[in-house]
Order: C-alpha cells, then structure tokens, then sequence
C-alpha cells in the first residue's frame, strides 16, 4: 500500500511539473506574440515618431531626445503623443485580448 502512495505521489508531482512548464511555454509564447505585435505597429509609425518613441524607449528623456534628433522638446513631446495614439489605436484588439486572457 506505501508503495502505490509512493508512486502515486511520484506520478503526481511529475504531471504537476509537466504542467507547470507547459504553463510557462504557453506564457513565454504568448509574450513573444505580444511583443511582435507592438514591433510591428511602431515600425509602421512615421520614422520621425518611430525615432523619438525608440529613444524614449531607451529612457531618454525628452531633452535628450531633442538633442540627439536636433528638435525642440516639443516637438519630441508632440511625436510622442501621437505614437502612443497611434499604437493605443492600432493595438486595441490587442488590449481586448489580453483583458480576456487575465480573466481566464
């Protein structure tokens, strides 16, 4: 009887593993898809944008991105504006996934 728990127990704690990394590829994935999807969407964005959001990215701050691109601080401010509206907008489908996928 000690025996049958035993490999009871074994069986278990292998199909609890087997679990746990299939969860883990599956969330590994689904980042990796995710990830794609932003890529894709802030390379369609105007190259100036593209540019500053890249930079901003990177943590620059918006003085250093003026700098280094040779704009004003407004105008590295107002490309960011629209690349996040621009993303906010195309990634939307996105979101509503995602929502979707932490409910479940």
């Amino acid at each position: 009887m000690l025996r049958d728990s035993q490999t009871r127990r074994k069986h278990n704690l292998k199909e609890l593993s087997r679990y746990e990394s299939t969860e883990y590829l599956e969330d590994a994935v689904i980042r990796e898809e995710i990830a794609m999807m932003v890529r894709r969407e802030v390379d369609k964005l105007p190259p100036q944008a593209r540019k500053v959001l890249r930079l901003a990215m990177k943590d620059y701050s918006n003085t250093e991105i003026a700098q280094q691109l040779d704009l004003s601080v407004n105008t590295v401010k107002s490309h960011k504006l629209s690349a996040y509206g621009l993303l906010r907008h195309n990634l939307k489908e996105l979101k509503m996934l995602l929502g979707l996928l932490w409910l479940s």
